[in-house]
């Protein structure tokens, strides 16, 4: 029993002096490029796709284009044709950012872009390689390309 009210007088000194210091307890923040990470990875099949305000999705919808992410590797396949980047997020920013990067050294092309990710649902506009980040999910004229993907249900 007294050992019991030594280990309480202790903890509550050990907390007290930390909260006296400055170094209280306080759970971890949580980091949002990580978090958003996490909901960006696995196998996206592009439902529909916009281009300059002309739908697309007959020929890229359907199935006929995945999207695959794997840390910060990205893979489209598209009729059979692969194609790799990386990339990097900025959750902070309104609307969520992410450049796309395709290419090796010198020949590297970067598409600015904007995404939002709800469950398993990812919507993605892109600005083409050289021109300014859209402002908002629209590609209803411009060169601006607009996706939206459904995740890829595991077998």
């Amino acid at each position: 029993m007294r050992m019991r009210v030594v280990l309480l007088a202790l903890t509550v000194a050990l907390l007290a002096s930390a909260h006296l210091l400055g170094v209280a307890v306080r759970p971890m923040k949580k980091d949002p490029v990580k978090e958003d990470m996490k909901k960006l990875e696995g196998e996206w099949v592009i439902e529909s796709y916009i281009q300059g305000g002309q739908d697309h999705s007959a020929t890229f919808g359907g199935g006929r284009m995945t999207r695959t992410i794997s840390g910060n590797r990205w893979t489209t396949t598209s009729n059979g044709q692969v194609t790799q980047y990386t990339f990097r997020i900025d959750p902070g920013k309104k609307p969520k950012t992410i450049d796309i990067t395709m290419g090796g050294e010198g020949k590297q092309q970067t598409f600015l872009c904007i995404y939002e990710v709800e469950g398993d649902t990812l919507k993605l506009c892109q600005a083409q390689s050289g021109q300014n980040r859209p402002a908002k999910f629209e590609a209803a004229n411009g060169d601006n390309i607009l996706t939206v993907a459904k995740r890829k249900k595991a077998k």
